[in-house]
């Protein structure tokens, strides 16, 4: 893929053993669609874990945190499991 967005998908699908034929079928539309029936509390917890695997996969990191990778883990563990 030699767009930057085309080979963070790719990259993506190979890091989660995701077909990479799957992702076109995911539009804005489905997506807004998606958001608008599920409630706002799975929502929130969609988010935070959104943001722990952001964390976990480094692209975001936390200020002057004593949290490891580890404890990240189980963060994410602890809150998808309830």
């Amino acid at each position: 893929m030699s767009s930057p967005f085309g080979s963070n998908v790719f990259h993506c699908c190979l890091r989660y053993c995701a077909d990479v034929d799957d992702v076109w079928s995911v539009t804005p539309a489905y997506i807004l669609q998606l958001c608008k029936a599920t409630d706002s509390e799975l929502l929130s917890k969609a988010r935070m874990l959104l943001e722990l695997v952001f964390i976990r996969e480094g692209c975001f990191t936390f200020n002057n945190s004593t949290f490891t990778t580890s404890d990240v883990s189980s963060l994410i563990e602890g809150i998808s499991t309830t």
